[in-house]
C-alpha cells in the first residue's frame, strides 16, 4: 500500500512538472488543431473550385432548359454554355455534355447521375442508380484510419521523447539520484515516469482524436482510441527501456534508440504483421478491439520498469 501511495504521488508531481512547460502543452495542443485546419481549408478549396461544382449543358439543345431542370433535381449544378464541349475542353467546367456525349476531365460521382438523367431523357430500358457510400464502407474507414494514424505516429513519438527525458534528465540534474534515496522501491520511479508520459501524452490524444473525429467522420471512434492509448503506451514503455539502457550516454543517444525502437515494431507490423493487433500505429488497420495492442504497451512497460530498476538498484 505504501509503495502504491508513493506511485500515486510521485505520478503526480511529475504530471505537474511536465504540464508547467509551454513548450510541452504547445507542441500536444498544436498537432490535432493543424490537421483538423488543413483538412477544413482542403474541403472549403473544393466546394469553392466551380470547375468541379458545374456541369456544362450545350445551349444547342433545344430541351436544354429542361435538361439543366431536370439534372437540378438530380443534385447536379449545370450551366448553359453556347459551346459546352469547348468549356470542358479549356478548363472552364470539369464536365459537360451535348445531350448524347459526356464530356469530361475525370470521372466524378456524380456522372452517375447525369448519366441516369440522360439515359431517362433518350427513353433508354435501363439507368444506373447513384450509389451513396455509407460512413462505415470500408474505403471510408480506410481514409479515416490512415488520418488516425497520422496523428498515432506523432503522439507516439511524443511518449518516446517524454518517457525518456523523465530519466535521461532527471539523472543529468542530479534529480533522480534524490529520488532513488528515498525509501521506496527503486521500481516505483520507473513505474512512475512510465504511467505519466502514457497518461499524459495518451490524454493529449484523446483530445486529439475527438478534435479530428469533429471535421471528419471516425466510425468505431472508441476503438481508434484503444488502438491509439495502446501505440502511445507502447511507445513510451520504449522510451523507458531506451533511457535505461543507455542513459549514461546522454539524450539524443537515448533518443535515436528509442525512436529506432518504435521504428522497428512499426516496420514489423506493417511488412509481416499487417493484419494482426499488437503492433502499434499499425494495429489502427485491424479490425481487432485495441485490447491487445494495450496488452502489448502493458508488457513493454513492464519491461522497462525491470530494466530501469537493475539498472538503477545500488
Amino acid at each position: 500500500m505504501t509503495e502504491l501511495r508513493a506511485l500515486l504521488w510521485l505520478s503526480l508531481s511529475l504530471v505537474r512538472r511536465l504540464l508547467r512547460e509551454g513548450v510541452v502543452l504547445r507542441s500536444l495542443l498544436s498537432p490535432p488543431i493543424l490537421l483538423a485546419g488543413l483538412i477544413v481549408v482542403t474541403l472549403s478549396l473544393i466546394a469553392a473550385d466551380q470547375r468541379l461544382n458545374r456541369f456544362a449543358v450545350d445551349a444547342s439543345l433545344p430541351d436544354a432548359v429542361a435538361l439543366a431542370e431536370r439534372l437540378t433535381e438530380a443534385g447536379v449544378n449545370p450551366v448553359i454554355l453556347e459551346d459546352a464541349e469547348g468549356a470542358v475542353a479549356s478548363g472552364q467546367v470539369t464536365s459537360g455534355t451535348d445531350g448524347h456525349t459526356l464530356w469530361t476531365h475525370r470521372p466524378l460521382p456524380v456522372h452517375t447521375s447525369v448519366e441516369a438523367v440522360l439515359r431517362e431523357r433518350a427513353g433508354a430500358s435501363w439507368r444506373p442508380l447513384p450509389r451513396y457510400v455509407s460512413a462505415t464502407s470500408p474505403t471510408v474507414k480506410t481514409a479515416g484510419r490512415t488520418l488516425v494514424v497520422l496523428l498515432t505516429t506523432l503522439y507516439a513519438m511524443y511518449a518516446v521523447v517524454f518517457s525518456a527525458a523523465a530519466v535521461v534528465r532527471d539523472r543529468d540534474e542530479g534529480t533522480l539520484e534524490v529520488e532513488l534515496a528515498l525509501p521506496i522501491p527503486t521500481w516505483v520511479h520507473a513505474a512512475a515516469r512510465f504511467l505519466t508520459a502514457w497518461a499524459v501524452v495518451g490524454a493529449f490524444y484523446a483530445y486529439g482524436l475527438f478534435v479530428l473525429a469533429a471535421v471528419r467522420s471516425l466510425p468505431e471512434l472508441s476503438t481508434l482510441l484503444l488502438h491509439g492509448l495502446g501505440a502511445v503506451g507502447t511507445a513510451a514503455g520504449v522510451g523507458l527501456i531506451a533511457a535505461s539502457s543507455r542513459a549514461e550516454r546522454g539524450f539524443s543517444s537515448v533518443l535515436a534508440l528509442g525512436l529506432a525502437g518504435l521504428t522497428g515494431l512499426v516496420g514489423i507490423g506493417a511488412t509481416y504483421l499487417p493484419s494482426q493487433p499488437y503492433m502499434p500505429i499499425v494495429s489502427v488497420f485491424s479490425e481487432s478491439s485495441g485490447v491487445g495492442i494495450l496488452g502489448v504497451a502493458t508488457l513493454t512497460g513492464a519491461l522497462g520498469i525491470v530494466l530501469f530498476t537493475r539498472r538503477s538498484s545500488p
